[in-house]
């Protein structure tokens, strides 16, 4: 259990890399066995539905340390002082251990579990805006397949079990899964001011022509006038109670085109404008305003 970086052994050339760059750290060899043993008590634990509003779908979450220890306190804050591990965490020994092996957790302030069930959907999306603070924030996916998929501005990757990756999550992110199975991610959220220095292992190098390393994902190209034409027919049937089916489906479109993550809902609010309804393109705005630029009460 540790870290399997792997060099540029090829003599190509390294980008300089920072906290600004969504990039794998590194490949765990993770214990199948003691994995197994975690994850089974995990299925039995309480799973909450904080963040309901950035999801199309189910994505639910459970804290293993925070600022209080209290189970249910899935809302990431600014908190100073020592994380406290919850009774979810103390049931849950490999996944810490290899937090506390790999990690400067004295700058931890946040792990959850985060479990996507299929087909689901987190909508493009910026984190931290409520937040005095950025934080550093690693995901680990520790059950997933290669039918779940990561986007990023107008990039699509993959995060394979195992991997480390550091996620810039003030840049417009989204992610879906067809997977058949529930989706699970350990997420840490660190507050320090670069990301090498909330690790205890030497990262992977960024190859300067390809900061994700060749985990990125072709796409099908530009969407055709044809399939904008459909997506337009949307129109004719959106309102105020259907608008996030619409928004869910362009969605994830977004992970087979070549569009930005921005524009799924540039194209959700056109949809709801053709088709003269207010109120729905009232509820996209909120929405996109919301998840990307600014947290609304």
């Amino acid at each position: 259990m540790g870290s399997d970086t792997q060099h540029d052994g090829h003599g190509s050339a390294v980008a300089d890399w920072s906290r600004t760059t969504t990039r794998r750290l590194a490949h765990f060899t993770l214990d199948v066995d003691r994995l197994a043993e975690d994850m089974a008590r995990c299925d039995r634990f309480r799973f909450g539905h904080a963040y309901s509003e950035f999801i199309c779908g189910s994505y639910k979450g459970v804290a293993l340390c925070n600022a209080t220890g209290d189970l249910y306190d899935n809302l990431l804050v600014d908190y100073e002082g020592p994380y406290r591990v919850t009774e979810h965490g103390r049931q849950m020994p490999y996944v810490l251990e290899m937090v506390g092996e790999n990690f400067h957790t004295e700058f931890m302030r946040f792990a959850r579990l985060g479990r996507m069930t299929p087909g689901s959907l987190v909508i493009p999306h910026r984190d931290y805006l409520e937040l005095d603070e950025e934080f550093v924030r690693i995901h680990i996916p520790l059950h997933t397949s290669d039918t779940c998929f990561s986007g990023e501005d107008d990039t699509i990757y993959q995060m394979r079990q195992g991997d480390v990756w550091f996620i810039d999550a003030t840049r417009a992110h989204s992610a879906v899964s067809f997977f058949e199975e529930d989706r699970t991610h350990l997420i840490l959220d660190f507050i320090c001011d670069t990301v090498e220095g909330v690790l205890r292992f030497e990262p992977n190098p960024i190859p300067a022509d390809d900061p994700f390393d060749g985990a990125t994902v072709p796409r099908g190209g530009p969407l055709t006038d044809e399939q904008r034409s459909a997506l337009l027919g949307l129109s004719a049937v959106i309102n105020e109670h259907n608008y996030r089916d619409v928004l869910a489906l362009i969605g994830k479109q977004y992970f087979v085109s070549e569009m930005s993550a921005e524009s799924v809902f540039d194209l959700a609010c056109e949809i709801a404008r053709i088709g003269g309804q207010a109120e729905a393109l009232e509820k996209l705005e909120w929405l996109r305003t919301h998840v990307l630029f600014k947290r609304l009460d």
